[in-house]
Parts: structure tokens; sequence; C-alpha cells
């Protein structure tokens, strides 16, 4: 998802969606940015998948002792 920074005050960044909605979120999400940046939003699979495994694991060894 391609994201454009509007504005960014008191901690808090308007950003602009690809629909043309403007939405509110953390400033500190885009720690590295500036007013009209364009960020690019991607989810990562890999690390996602890991982190599922990661949490099995735990559960498994929560319930199973």
């Amino acid at each position: 998802m391609r994201v454009v920074i509007d504005r960014i005050e008191d901690g808090i960044a308007s950003v602009e969606l690809p629909d043309g909605r403007m939405i509110n979120a953390p400033a500190e999400l885009f720690a590295d940015c500036r007013e009209g940046d364009i960020v690019y939003i991607t989810p990562n699979k890999e690390e996602t998948e890991a982190k599922k495994k990661e949490i099995l694991i735990d559960l498994k060894d929560l319930f199973d002792n």
C-alpha cells in the first residue's frame, strides 16, 4: 500500500491513503519520514510465519506442562 505523509504534528502523522482518505497514525510509525514522503507499507510473509511458529511453540510449552 502506498501512502503519503501529509503532515506531522504533536506526535501524530496525518496520512493520505490510496483512495484519498486521510487517517491519523502515531508519528513514530514513520520515524525517518518527513511531510510529503511517500511510504510503501507491505507485509513481511516470512517474518509473519516465523512469529506464528514461535507462538505455537510457546503455547505448546505452556499447555503441555
